[in-house]
């Protein structure tokens, strides 16, 4: 475990307590820290950093930056929370995006589209085709994981 310990404080930048420590190694898409455990699925840098010194947080929960700074491994930037909480965190600093429903320009549905997909008892294919989105879209609308601010 020690070498693991290493490995990842290795390529995390130390700073003072209260400045951020940038990582230094790979990173996923969404530019978080990406750290891979041997025989293991990786996980981002930061959750690693809050395992070691707090215990898995549980699937249930995120491990969230104080800072804001996806790469950064500052413990004392970090806490958990739930997904909930970690939405309202980005909404109350004003980090929430601004482009969603209708004034996303990649938008291809309207509000419109929206409460039929919602009313609709038709399936998913028959919606998405009939709309043109990806029968996954519908699934997400209809589960509650897009366009929210229309119910």
């Amino acid at each position: 475990m020690s070498d693991i310990v290493e490995r990842l404080w290795s390529k995390v930048q130390k700073h003072g307590d209260d400045e951020c420590w940038p990582w230094m190694g790979a990173v996923t898409r969404t530019g978080y820290g990406r750290f891979s455990l041997p025989n293991r699925r990786g996980t981002t840098a930061h959750r690693f950093v809050w395992i070691l010194l707090h215990g898995d947080p549980g699937a249930d929960m995120e491990v969230c930056h104080k800072c804001d700074n996806r790469r950064c491994c500052n413990p004392h930037h970090l806490f958990a929370g739930t997904p909930k909480e970690n939405s309202q965190d980005r909404v109350a600093k004003g980090r929430q995006s601004k482009f969603w429903g209708i004034t996303n320009p990649m938008a291809k549905l309207t509000n419109d589209d929206v409460a039929t997909i919602l009313s609709s008892t038709d399936g998913h294919r028959p919606l998405a085709r009939k709309l043109g989105v990806a029968e996954a879209r519908i699934r997400q609308i209809r589960s509650g994981n897009g366009w929210n601010h229309l119910r």
